[in-house]
């Protein structure tokens, strides 16, 4: 048995998976890959998802280097998710303290071995505005609205067996270009 397509109704691959356009979007950061640089400073590849507007969905890829010459920008991310770092103290971050939230991205397109790819401007991360915020939570319970009118007879079990599939696609973004 085999699958029928007619690709009239497939969508353009550039507009599915090519890069989003130049300009600030309030993202979340959806998902974090532990990793290293060449010179062995621990990076993190941060997969962040644009939360509202016209490229709602799209993704967007970064690298966090995690190095005392990066800390600025660590710093700066820390501080547009809300992350309070302490002063005159030790404080270590960790992934499961920034993961799913919310901060504005500032995105370029750059050219990666001939190909148009994202990256967050260095300074490129702030604190997500509240309007825009309320906006995405409007969407959000909107779909949620619609879901529940389609919800299927899932129990939690089902849920549960769902998420443990194997997510081994997801890796195949771990290194890719930000």
């Amino acid at each position: 048995m085999g699958i029928k397509i007619n690709k009239s109704k497939v969508k353009d691959k550039e507009k599915n998976f090519g890069p989003v356009e130049k300009g600030k979007y309030l993202a979340r950061l959806e998902k974090i890959t532990k990793s290293e640089t060449k010179k062995g400073d621990e990076m993190w590849s941060l997969r962040w998802g644009i939360a509202w507007g016209k490229c709602k969905d799209r993704k967007v890829f970064d690298n966090l280097v995690l190095s005392e010459d990066a800390i600025d920008r660590v710093l700066l991310l820390c501080e547009a998710l809300g992350i309070e770092v302490p002063e005159k103290e030790d404080f270590e971050l960790k992934p499961d303290m920034i993961k799913g939230k919310l901060c504005g991205i500032k995105v370029k397109v750059d050219k990666y071995k001939g190909d148009k790819t994202n990256s967050i401007f260095y300074n490129g991360y702030t604190k997500a505005p509240k309007k825009l915020i309320g906006k995405a939570l409007e969407e959000l319970e909107d779909l949620v609205d619609e879901q529940e009118e389609d919800e299927d007879d899932w129990d939690e079990d089902d849920w549960e067996d769902w998420d443990d599939k194997d997510d081994s696609r997801d890796e195949d973004f771990a290194g890719f270009p930000g």
